[in-house]
């Protein structure tokens, strides 16, 4: 009888030792862990905790995704299923004459050059010939060129962080294009056309705009100041449709100063 217990410890000995033998196989084949080996959801496990359904959307990022910014738009950095996109760069405005984009006096505009080789055109209408001032201010050396609208070059310019052309410029369409001759990119800028004073860029002045038929005639039209209906000088307009300062009507010193009461409209110019 001994003998018999002996053998029945042996044989179970040998059956637990299969049983391990088979679990620790099942893991490493990707089997179901047993419930010593489930990891516990509510214990630490970092700054992201592995969950079982990530829900791509909900603004935090789990187990499969690159990203979440909590919402599944396309476009936007991180795409419909939270993987990283790779950054779009659009340009902001056209590279030819045919899309340049439009332009004001006094009126600037902003852009970027998005590559090293980007151009941006941009056109305006000169509807009184004279002298105008056309400066562009931004990052690395900038290159420009001004063209008539038949395609012959007025001017062209280059310089460290800006590039600026003092021009006569008769009445019509002009383009303005811009490139970033050497620099980091994307380098923002600023450009502008102002009308100009002195000097056309070749070292002598400008022969002055002929006289606007249209002052006097009780319309603001483009160059002037003011239209008051007439071409007589000492009303506030002048002949050539100017804003009038007056004469200064105001003492300089405290001792002749003008007495103001609330509510009094007092006139004055500096």
């Amino acid at each position: 009888m001994q003998g018999d217990k002996s053998i029945d410890t042996e044989k179970e000995i040998v059956m637990r030792s299969l049983i391990l033998i088979a679990s620790l196989s099942a893991l490493a084949c990707g089997g179901e862990p047993t419930s010593g080996d489930r990891i516990d959801p509510g214990a630490d496990q970092g700054n992201n905790p592995p969950v079982e359904n990530p829900i791509c959307g909900n603004g935090t990022v789990e187990r499969g995704e690159a990203c979440d910014d909590g919402n599944t738009s396309v476009g936007d950095g991180c795409n419909s299923v939270c993987q990283t996109e790779e950054a779009t760069i659009e340009d902001d405005h056209g590279n030819t004459t045919d899309e340049a984009t439009r332009m004001q006096i006094d009126a600037p505009r902003r852009g970027s050059f998005e590559v090293a080789d980007d151009i941006d055109v941009f056109t305006f209408t000169i509807a009184v010939a004279g002298n105008y001032v056309l400066t562009v201010a931004g990052t690395g050396t900038i290159g420009c060129t001004l063209t008539d609208a038949s395609g012959s070059e007025v001017a062209q310019a280059e310089a460290e962080g800006s590039c600026d052309a003092s021009v006569a410029l008769s009445e019509g369409i002009h383009y303005w294009s811009l490139a970033l001759v050497s620099g980091a990119t994307p380098a923002a800028y600023t450009t502008v056309i102002r009308e100009g004073e002195n000097g056309n860029g070749n070292g002598t002045d400008p022969e002055p705009p002929a006289p606007d038929e249209n002052c006097g005639n009780g319309e603001r039209n483009f160059g002037e100041g003011c239209d008051d209906g007439n071409n007589v000088d000492g009303d506030g307009c002048d002949a050539n449709c100017q804003e009038e300062l007056g004469e200064d009507v105001h003492a300089n010193e405290a001792a002749g100063a003008s007495v103001i009461a609330l509510g009094v409209e007092t006139a004055g110019a500096i």
